[in-house]
Order: C-alpha cells, then sequence, then structure tokens
C-alpha cells in the first residue's frame, strides 16, 4: 500500500471547509483501497490536539511539513501567522527537496464592507500574502472556489497526477548533456551571469534570457551554465537544448528531444502536429527535473513551442533581441544582458593559448587598443586572435592587425567555426548579409512579396546604418528624416531584427510620442561598409543627422538662456543629460559631414569645456569627456573606406585623429586634479600635450590671427591650462601670467563673462601668494563683480578669499573681515543656490572655512590682535542670526594652541559630510536656507533695505 500524506493548513475562519476536506478524504480513500493507496491527512484537529511538548504546540505541527507529498492551503479573508508560518516551510522545503506540492485555494465568498472595516489587518495580511505568492520567483496563483463542492472537483482533477508524483512514480529518463562544440580558447568575463543565474534557482526563479548583439556570447554563457556543477546539481534529469536561428527547424528540434527522453520514431510520427508533439515531449518529461535551453531565438513565434510547461523544469532562451526576450519571459527581471567584456577581460581572452598570446606579452598598450576598438566583443576579439596568430603573434602582427581594423571589413570576412552548433563555418559577415537580403521576401519575419519593398527597406536600412549603433537610440523623427523610410517600412525592418524597437519599462516613447529603435552594432558596421563606395551620399546622410540634432541643441541653448537665467546657471547645461545627448550626437554626425577642421574645433570646445567645468576637480573626472573620447574614438573606427582623395575620411587622417584622441586622453591623465597638491603631477606631459595639440589643430602663433569662434575658444580654455602648468610645474609666473592674461583678453573679445571672472581670480590668486597684493586686488574685485552679476557664488566665494588675503597681508582687519565674511558666506550659499547640496558643494563649503581659519591662525603668530579680532567677528555674525556653532565655548575667542578644524567648528556653521547626504540632504538643505535668511535679514535691517538675496 503506498501512502500519500496531505498536509492540511488553513485559518480557523474555514472550520467548516476543513472539515468537510477531512470527510472528502475519508471517501476517496475508500475509492483508492483496490489501487493500493492511501491518503494520510494531517490536520491539527487530529494530530496534535493538546499534545504535551517542550516547545510551542506550532513548532510540533510544523515538524510535520517536510514529511508531506501535498501540502494544501485555504484561505479566505486572511492568513494568520501560523498559516503563512506553515506556509513558508513547505515554500522552503520544494526549493530544496522538491516537495511537498504546493496547492492554495482562496475561498471566493462575498466579503461585506463592514467585514472589511472592521477586520482591517485581517484583510492585509491576506493581500500581502497574495502578493507574495505573485513575486519572488514564485509565479504561484491560487485556484478559487466557491464553495467547497468545487473545492472537492479541482483537487480530485489533480489527486491522480499528483498521488502518482507523491508515490514515486519512476522519474524521467536521465538526459545527457548535450554534445556541443565547445570552442578551444578559454571563456571569460562570464562567471558573474552564471552566479546570477544560480541565484535565481535558489530563489526559486524558473525562466531566464540571455540577450544582446550577435557575437557577444550569450549562447556561452549558456554552456557554461550546463558545465557547472553547481548549477546542475538543481538538474538531476539532465538537459535539452535546441538551437533555432533565422531559419528554425521547430519539428526537429521538438523530435530531438522526443528522442532524447525515450521516445519512438512511431510515437513521433503519431503526433498531429507541433503541439501534440510538445505535449508528448512534456509528458515524458513528467515531474523531472531538467534544464531546457533554446538557443539563437530570432521570433517569439519560433520559441514558443519549445518554452515546454513541464513542472519542474527551468527555461533559459538566448536572443538577440530584447523585444523577444521580454515577450518570452515572464518579468523583466528575468531578461539578462550579457555584456561586453572589459578590457582586462578582452586581454585575457586574447592571452590564450590557442590566440595571441605572445601579442599580449609583447605589445600589451597596442592589445588593449584593440580590445578598445571592437569595444569588447567577444567574437570579434576570437577573429582578430586568429588573425594576429596566422600572422606570426607577435608586436608587429599586433600592430599591422590594429592598422588592419580601421578597415573593418576585413573583420566580417574572416571565416570561423561557430561553437555550439552543428558543424558550420560562416564569417559574421555571412550572418548578417543573410538576414540583409531576406528582407522584402515573404516568410516568418517579412509580409511583403514585393521585390521593390526589398530594395526600399534595403535602401532605407543603409541610410540608417550611419545613426549611431547600440547602445545608443535613434527616435523615428530622425529615423525617417535620414532614410525617408515610413513608419511602416521602420517596423519592417524591426520585424526582421535589423533595428530594434527599444521599450524601457518606465518610458516606452519620447515626450512627443514617437517610438526610438537601435541598430545593433556590428550590423550597422557591416551595413554600412556598403556605403563606402558612395561618399557623397555618406555625407548627405550625415549632414541630415547633424542638422536634426543641431535644431534640438539650439532650442536648449535658448531656454538656458531665457527668464531669470544665469552665466552660471546656463553652465549648467553641460550637467543635463538631454543637452548633453544633443551636443554628443551633433558633434558624432558634423564630423562626418566633410568639414574636418570645424568638427575638430567643435569637438575640442565642447570637451575643454566639459573639463574646465567639472573634469579638472576630481580623479574620477567627468564622465561627458570620457563619453565624447570614446564616441570620438567609435565614429573614426567607421569612417575608413576613402582613398586619398575622398571625402569620407581615409586611413592617414584617421591615424592622425587618433592621435589626437590620444593626446586628449594623455592630458586628462597627466592633469593634476584641483583636489589634489597642484605641486605634483606630471605637468611637463600636460604642457607637452597641449602643444601639440595646438600645432595640430592650428592654434599656435598670434591669437588675432584666429577668426574662427570656436578656434579663438579652445585657445584661452588651453592657455588656462598651460598657465597652470607653468604657474605650479616650472614656477615660471612670468610665462603663466601672458597665458592668464592672453586668455582673459580672449574671453573678453567674446563677452564670455563666466570664464572671464574665473581667469582673473586664478591670475589673482597666483600674483597673490607671490606678494603682488596689489595687482591681484582689481583682479579679485572684477571676479567679484561678475560673480555675483552672473550667480556665480563659488568664484565670488574664492575671490572674496582672494581679497581677504590681501587685506590680511596689508594688516587692514576691517577689510580682510568683510572679504572672509563674504567669502564664508557665498560658499555656504552654494550649497543650495542654484541647487540643493551635491558632494562638491559640501566639500566647497568645508574647504573655504579651513582656509580662512587657516589664514587667521598663520597670521596670528605675527599679529595676534587683529587675528583675533577677524575671528571673533566672523562667529558672532552667525550668531546674531541665531544660527548655532559645532562649538561654542564662552567667552573670547582663542587662537593659541588650536588646530585649523577646532577653530572652524569654533566661527562657522557646520558642514554636512558628505557620506550623510543621501539621508539628510533635505534637512540640511532647510537649515542652511534658514541660516541664509536669518544673515539677509541681518543685513537688510543694518541697510534699510528688504531682506532677501538671488
Amino acid at each position: 500500500m503506498t501512502t500519500v500524506k496531505i498536509f492540511l493548513a488553513s485559518s480557523s475562519e474555514l472550520e467548516d471547509d476543513r472539515k468537510a476536506f477531512a470527510l472528502f478524504i475519508g471517501r476517496k480513500n475508500n475509492e483508492l483501497q483496490s489501487q493500493g493507496m492511501y491518503l494520510d491527512l494531517v490536520m491539527w484537529e487530529d494530530s496534535f490536539l493538546d499534545a504535551m511538548s517542550q516547545t510551542r504546540l506550532q513548532d510540533e505541527y510544523n515538524k510535520a511539513i517536510p514529511g508531506c507529498d501535498i501540502f494544501v492551503m485555504l484561505y479566505w479573508t486572511k492568513v494568520g501567522r501560523y498559516t503563512n508560518e506553515e506556509f513558508e516551510i513547505a515554500y522552503k522545503h520544494l526549493r530544496e527537496e522538491n516537495r511537498p506540492k504546493i496547492l492554495t485555494y482562496f475561498k471566493d465568498a462575498p466579503i461585506s464592507m463592514e467585514t472589511v472595516s472592521d477586520r482591517r489587518e485581517d484583510v492585509q495580511s491576506l493581500w500581502a500574502f497574495q502578493d507574495r505568492l505573485r513575486v519572488e520567483g514564485r509565479e504561484h496563483f491560487e485556484t478559487r472556489y466557491k464553495n467547497f463542492e468545487q473545492l472537492a472537483l479541482h483537487f480530485e482533477r489533480q489527486l491522480g497526477e499528483l498521488g502518482k508524483a507523491a508515490a514515486g512514480t519512476p522519474p524521467a529518463k536521465r538526459v545527457p548533456k548535450p554534445h556541443l562544440r565547445d570552442p578551444q580558447h578559454a571563456i571569460v568575463g562570464r562567471q558573474a551571469l552564471v552566479d546570477k543565474v544560480l541565484a535565481g534557482l535558489q530563489a526559486g526563479k524558473r525562466d531566464f534570457a540571455f540577450v544582446y548583439l550577435p557575437g557577444i556570447g550569450k549562447t556561452t554563457v549558456a554552456a557554461r551554465l550546463i558545465g557547472n556543477e553547481d548549477v546542475m546539481k538543481h538538474f538531476p534529469d539532465g538537459v535539452l537544448w535546441a538551437h533555432l536561428g533565422q531559419d528554425p527547424d521547430v519539428g526537429r528540434e521538438l523530435a530531438k528531444w522526443a528522442r532524447a527522453l525515450g521516445l519512438s520514431k512511431e510515437d513521433i510520427a503519431d503526433c498531429n502536429g507541433l503541439g501534440e508533439l510538445a505535449e508528448a515531449v512534456i509528458d515524458a518529461i513528467g515531474d523531472g527535473r531538467m534544464l531546457l535551453v533554446v538557443d539563437d531565438v530570432w521570433t517569439t513565434e519560433a520559441a514558443d513551442a519549445l518554452m515546454l510547461r513541464a513542472p519542474n523544469c527551468v527555461r533559459i532562451i538566448t536572443t538577440r533581441y530584447g523585444n523577444v526576450a521580454r515577450e518570452l519571459m515572464p518579468t523583466v527581471d528575468r531578461v539578462l544582458e550579457v555584456p561586453k567584456l572589459s578590457a582586462d577581460d578582452g586581454v585575457r581572452l586574447l592571452a590564450d593559448e590557442h590566440l595571441a598570446p605572445n601579442a599580449v606579452r609583447l605589445a600589451p598598450r597596442a592589445v588593449r587598443q584593440l580590445v578598445e576598438r571592437v569595444d569588447g566583443l567577444p567574437i570579434a576579439l576570437v577573429l582578430i586572435g586568429k588573425m594576429i596568430k596566422r600572422d606570426g603573434d607577435d608586436e608587429q602582427a599586433t600592430r599591422a592587425t590594429l592598422k588592419a581594423l580601421y578597415d573593418i571589413d576585413r573583420v566580417f570576412k574572416e571565416k570561423k567555426t561557430l561553437e555550439y552548433d552543428e558543424d558550420r563555418n560562416l564569417s559574421l559577415g555571412d550572418v548578417i548579409e543573410a538576414s540583409y537580403r531576406a528582407l522584402g521576401k515573404a516568410g516568418a519575419l517579412n509580409r511583403d512579396t514585393d521585390a521593390d519593398a526589398g530594395d526600399a527597406l534595403r535602401s532605407a536600412l543603409d541610410a540608417l546604418s550611419i545613426l549611431r549603433p547600440d547602445p545608443a537610440w535613434f527616435p523615428a523623427a530622425l529615423a525617417r528624416r535620414v532614410s525617408g523610410a515610413s513608419d511602416v517600412a521602420l517596423k519592417a525592418l524591426a520585424d526582421a531584427g535589423l533595428i530594434e524597437r527599444v521599450r524601457y519599462e518606465s518610458e516606452e516613447t519620447l515626450d512627443d510620442g514617437e517610438p526610438r529603435y537601435s541598430m545593433h552594432r556590428m550590423i550597422a558596421e557591416y551595413i554600412r561598409s556598403k556605403l563606402m563606395t558612395q561618399p557623397r551620399r555618406l555625407q548627405a546622410l550625415n549632414r541630415l543627422a547633424a542638422d536634426y540634432y543641431l535644431a534640438q541643441l539650439t532650442e536648449l541653448e535658448r531656454t538656458y538662456q531665457e527668464g531669470d537665467a544665469t552665466t552660471y546657471s546656463a553652465m549648467y547645461r553641460y550637467e543635463d543629460p538631454e543637452w548633453q545627448d544633443c551636443q554628443d550626437n551633433w558633434l558624432y554626425y558634423f564630423a562626418q559631414t566633410g568639414y574636418d577642421r570645424e568638427a575638430s574645433l567643435s569637438f575640442l570646445r565642447a570637451w575643454f569645456d566639459g573639463f574646465w567645468w567639472w573634469g579638472c576637480f576630481t580623479e574620477e573626472g567627468y564622465d561627458f569627456c570620457d563619453e565624447l573620447l570614446n564616441d570620438w574614438d567609435h565614429r573614426l573606427s567607421l569612417a575608413a573606406g576613402g582613398d586619398a582623395t575622398s571625402p569620407v575620411l581615409n586611413e592617414k587622417r584617421i591615424e592622425r585623429l587618433m592621435d589626437g584622441l590620444e593626446l586628449l586622453r594623455r592630458f586628462k591623465s597627466a592633469y593634476p586634479k584641483e583636489t589634489e597638491d597642484r605641486g605634483g603631477g606630471a605637468w611637463n606631459e600636460v604642457t607637452a600635450t597641449l602643444r601639440e595639440i595646438r600645432r595640430r589643430t592650428g592654434l599656435e602663433g598670434e591669437p588675432a590671427r584666429l577668426a574662427n569662434a570656436n578656434a579663438r575658444h579652445v585657445r584661452a580654455l588651453t592657455d588656462i591650462f598651460l598657465a597652470e602648468a607653468q604657474r605650479f610645474g616650472q614656477g615660471d609666473i612670468a610665462v603663466a601670467e601672458d597665458c592668464y592674461r592672453e586668455a582673459i583678453g580672449l574671453f573678453r573679445d567674446a563677452k564670455d563673462s563666466w570664464n572671464i571672472a574665473w581667469s582673473l581670480y586664478h591670475l589673482g590668486d597666483m600674483l597673490s601668494s607671490c606678494g603682488r597684493h596689489e595687482d591681484a586686488r582689481p583682479l579679485g574685485m572684477e571676479a567679484i563683480e561678475l560673480g555675483d552679476a552672473g550667480g556665480d557664488h563659488e568664484v565670488a566665494a574664492l575671490a572674496h578669499r582672494l581679497l581677504g588675503d590681501v587685506a590680511l597681508a596689508a594688516n587692514a582687519a576691517d577689510d580682510a573681515l568683510g572679504h572672509y565674511r563674504s567669502a564664508v558666506e557665498r560658499a555656504y550659499r552654494f550649497q543650495v543656490q542654484p541647487r540643493n547640496p551635491d558632494p562638491y558643494t559640501i566639500q566647497f563649503y568645508a574647504d573655504v572655512c579651513e582656509v580662512v581659519a587657516a589664514r587667521l591662525l598663520a597670521h596670528y603668530a605675527a599679529m595676534p590682535e587683529p587675528a583675533r579680532f577677524i575671528a571673533g567677528q566672523l562667529r558672532q555674525v552667525w550668531l546674531d542670526a541665531g544660527v548655532e556653532l559645532a562649538s561654542q565655548p564662552a567667552g573670547p575667542i582663542v587662537l593659541e594652541g588650536i588646530a585649523v578644524g577646532e577653530l572652524v567648528a569654533r566661527l562657522f556653521p557646520p558642514s554636512l559630510p558628505v557620506k550623510e547626504l543621501k539621508a539628510h540632504e533635505d534637512a540640511y538643505a532647510a537649515r542652511v536656507k534658514q541660516h541664509l535668511a536669518a544673515i539677509d535679514g541681518l543685513e537688510a535691517s543694518r541697510s534699510g533695505a528688504s531682506p532677501g538675496r538671488d
């Protein structure tokens, strides 16, 4: 006799249904006796009433759950604490031991509003439990019943199959791992994805999709999974692997699965269609715990028949199409993007003994350039490794390959075997060309049978290939403008998988309702190579795209100049993602319109502006600058193909521009950030790179000869950085002063007040530090005037601090007090105007306070009374405004024998530690604004004016 143990859990409100269930089980046992089966029902009333125990009675009850074969849970208006506890124990053992089977039943009977109101906590416990059933990878939905007859009918229908499983039905035939043609080279950079899937399996998740562009290694990750012992412990009954591709034979793949599971040829032949064959495979799997892998999915329809809903199986798909992955997965979090290899992992791949280990050793820098050039795409790296090996696997071969990559077509023509697939040797170009030629033909991906339509689609795709590829996207409006394609044609290209409709969880369309698209990078590069024989068309297409973004950029620039905008707030456009995107895109396309010099100068102006605005301050630099370099670098890798007279970039011009990008990288790396010791650093490298950049772009010589506005602006910015190099690196104040003054003159000609103010401050600060205080005074005064007019509290604070130093040197205590007080107040204000606090503005305020305190302590040694007077008055202004300082000792200020930090705490409002910003930003901002309002009120009362300040 086989015993099937059933655990019944429910809250007390369903006592009648529990008793009815017990009677039902008794009747079923009478029927099942002849079949050699007995249902043993475990329920509180029968087994544990009044039991003696050293622990909770509930603990004794819970111990019975792991030994049961079936867990049945009934609930209605609530899920009590003990019932919930029982469910969690059952679910934990289901994940770990694949038993007990869990069935949940919700009584769908009327509940009065009075009940809901009176028993709010009970009803909330119900909702919370139902939510948990649908998340955390459980994918479990309760069965609803209106009366016990419905419950009994549903349970009876499942009892046969469940009883067989619990009674020890033989497991599915153990299926061996699929025979895959593994690559010879090592697999790198994919362990994190394997770990993520393993964590998902342990959390009960049952579906995963690996997605991204061709050649990224999606299939490789799937293959790594079936070779991982920890993963395979979850699948004792084996793996079923299917490969679909562009022209899938789903029936063949299903039949292959059926044969692996032991079905005969006759059994397979008897199945009428894919549906019956799929059901036969599901039946053969039974309760087996298997991994089902569906590789290289092009369409949802092709994969549907293989996404078998076997109860204990996990499904994994690989696809280049994100929309296909999202359609096949139950939730978006199951779609795992396979990332490009990092530079380090790319080098590790090429170092494999089967690829180019000697080249990695002999030419590490060139190898890293290769990895970056192909953007970490594994298939391209393998192809390159084979080319290097074939050419000798040495430094010369590496550099030859690097040079050859200006002609990207060579990579597409290189043949390689397709691992994990049938014995085929195809080039990457072959794979993309097949999809390209299929456009306009009737089939699963194309519904238009008109040959002319195919030509039109290919022409449109050619045009779209000039647009920035994945991971960038382009709006439909730009796609229509560049290609002339209709929305219907764009949809047809998306259906063909050659462009992809981009969707996000929280944002499906642009503000104007337009869809957005992307093109896989390798597809874009391959298709774009077809335009290299049409240079005039290539330029015209890029000009259309450049004009599109220039119009957007012009509109954004206008909004930053309108209303109450200041010169400082206008500079915040450099931190506006929309402005960054428009600027970046305009530069990208403008660079390919044939206006080489103008494009280069526009690029340099944007890059140096970004570096001057933010990148020169911190070690992390400024992402916008790095992105511009990377995008320009990639643009050049796509631009080859012209001869010496062609308007298309030819090899020599590309090499020259690549060298220019390397100069900018060297400059950025060598430049000591303003948060560091300015006396250190590679200032000679800074000077050398800037001089070479100016030489290459024709910016040397007399500035008066530069008529181009961008040229004059870049010359001025490089003057600033050359002045810094002379000041801090060489100690040549005279040359530095000349550079500063030349920059100021160029900025004055352009009426660029923001840059004038900053140049004046830096020059004044240098002169003051050399003892030329009187020369520094007018520079600081003008910087304050411009800073206040432009709403730039930062430069105004620094210029006031500078003038405080000048006054202190002249022992003009009252002037020093006024300027130091203004310096600290403006630095304090900078934290909340024009934006709320961020790590930089908070640190800036703290730094200004420290510098002022340090100046006073240094002056105290020679002139104690003026220093003590200034310190006392600096503290008093905050006390008069009712501001609580960090340290408020009674009596006069003491300067002797205290540290800078202690003096800061006695004089100024405390700053917020940067690490606490996220938790306390709003409260801190409100406190700063309150203090500033009090300060403004004091100033207004003293002057008789109305309080308030912008």
